[in-house]
């Protein structure tokens, strides 16, 4: 039965519950329908150090509109990153960032802005989002998602990053997530999710961490594999 298979790795037995997203991206007292999904030891325990990295580059990130709690969690990882006895995530930070010069106007030094940003490690942070994916999926249907599942996911924030047409898909996707079951925890997390008829994929899920973080994603059917033509009714 799917309730004692790892929701998260669909192998080893489930032998722990695993919170989905994980607990330290909440206040105390926590919220008290936090999301649990089976898992197994080390898919448990054995994801910490990305749960950490996720949570630290929102809060690098300076966007207008985050909710109040994103306040609380900086200062959390400001403290965390000032512990000598772990330094791992403060160095790991220090050697993807990079200092950037922005011209706010005419190309003259005098209207340049230096700033500090984090070049982020994109495929860590796909990683955890689809780990994201596959424990909400399973709490919204019950039904484990096969590993070699393929989930399509893109971040629908910073969207003058890309041309308008790039996001055409992701946003119709996660319009089309928000007319199905839709939940929150606190003003940490809200989800969306809806199944897909007639298409190359089974379901369309949209992600929204902290007010302003948001990702849709599209679960596809066993048969596809990129670079297949993919189909969408959205």
């Amino acid at each position: 039965m799917a309730q004692n298979r790892c929701v998260l790795c669909g192998i080893r037995p489930a032998t722990s519950r695993e919170h989905i997203p994980p607990e330290s991206f909440f206040e105390r007292p926590y919220p008290p329908n936090l999301i649990t999904v089976p898992a197994c030891d080390p898919c448990n325990q054995g994801t910490q150090s990305d749960d950490d990295y996720v949570r630290a580059f929102f809060a690098t990130l300076d966007h207008a509109g985050a909710v109040p709690t994103l306040d609380s969690v900086r200062n959390r990882v400001r403290r965390g990153l000032l512990r000598p006895e772990h330094p791992g995530l403060r160095v790991r930070l220090i050697a993807s960032s990079a200092v950037v010069r922005r011209f706010t106007g005419t190309p003259t030094p005098e209207y340049q802005v230096v700033t500090a940003e984090i070049r982020p490690e994109g495929e860590r942070i796909l990683n955890w989002m689809r780990k994201q994916v596959r424990g909400l999926a399973y709490h919204v249907t019950g039904q484990l998602i096969p590993r070699s599942t393929c989930i399509g996911l893109e971040r629908t924030y910073f969207m003058h990053t890309q041309p308008p047409e790039y996001w055409e898909l992701w946003v119709k996707g996660g319009e089309y997530a928000l007319k199905g079951r839709t939940g929150f925890i606190g003003d940490v997390f809200r989800y969306a999710y809806r199944d897909v008829d007639r298409s190359s994929c089974t379901a369309a899920l949209r992600l929204e961490f902290y007010g302003v973080f948001s990702f849709t994603a599209l679960i596809f059917r066993a048969d596809f594999a990129p670079p297949q033509r993919v189909r969408f009714p959205f």
